[in-house]
C-alpha cells in the first residue's frame, strides 16, 4: 500500500471517528435536555404543595391536585427512563426521590387511594418501583447504553447503625 493510500484511509478512519464523537454528543446532549426539563417541571409541582400536608395536616384540594401531578410525573419520568432518555446518575438521584415520596407523608397517601380507585391498572412503572426501589426499567443495551451514559453509578453500601446492648 502506498503512503497516499494510507493517508486516505487514516482521514477515512479519522472522519468516522468524528461523526461517531458528534452522534454521541447529540445523545448526550438530549438526554441532558429532557432531564433538564423534568426537572423544571418537579420544582415547580413542589412550589404547588403547601407544606401544611407535610406537617401531618389533612390535604386541601389543591394539595391533592399537586400530589396527584407528581404522581403523573413521576410515570413520565419512568417511561422517560424506559425509552432511555434520562441518564445513569440522574435516573439514580430521581429514583431514590420517589422511592421515598412514595413512603411517607401526603404522597403516600394519595398514592394509597389512587391505587385503591384505580384497582392497580394505573402507574404500571411506578407500582414496580415502589415494589422493588432498585427498579429500573432501561431497555436500551449494549453500546448505545453507554454512549448515553445511561448506566446506573454503583451505590455505596448503606451502614446499618448498630444499636447499643
Amino acid at each position: 500500500m502506498t503512503y497516499q493510500a494510507w493517508i486516505t484511509l487514516g482521514g477515512a478512519v479519522l472522519a468516522l471517528s468524528t461523526f461517531i464523537a458528534g452522534l454521541c454528543g447529540t445523545a448526550r446532549s438530549r438526554v441532558r435536555q429532557v432531564e433538564d426539563f423534568y426537572t423544571a417541571r418537579y420544582w415547580k409541582l413542589l412550589d404547588q404543595m403547601p407544606m401544611t400536608g407535610f406537617a401531618g395536616e389533612r390535604d386541601t384540594t389543591a394539595e391533592e391536585r399537586a400530589v396527584r401531578l407528581y404522581l403523573g410525573l413521576c410515570e413520565d419520568e419512568l417511561a422517560l427512563r424506559k425509552a432511555g432518555w434520562v441518564s445513569g446518575s440522574t435516573w439514580a438521584e430521581w429514583r431514590q426521590g420517589m422511592v421515598a415520596a412514595l413512603a411517607e407523608g401526603p404522597v403516600r397517601e394519595a398514592w394509597i387511594r389512587v391505587l385503591a380507585i384505580s384497582g392497580g391498572t394505573e402507574y404500571e412503572h411506578l407500582q414496580n418501583l415502589a415494589k422493588d426501589p432498585d427498579y429500573d426499567p432501561c431497555e436500551v443495551h449494549g453500546l448505545g447504553r453507554r454512549w448515553r451514559r445511561l448506566n446506573v453509578p454503583a451505590r455505596p453500601r448503606a451502614e446499618v447503625p448498630v444499636s447499643p446492648s
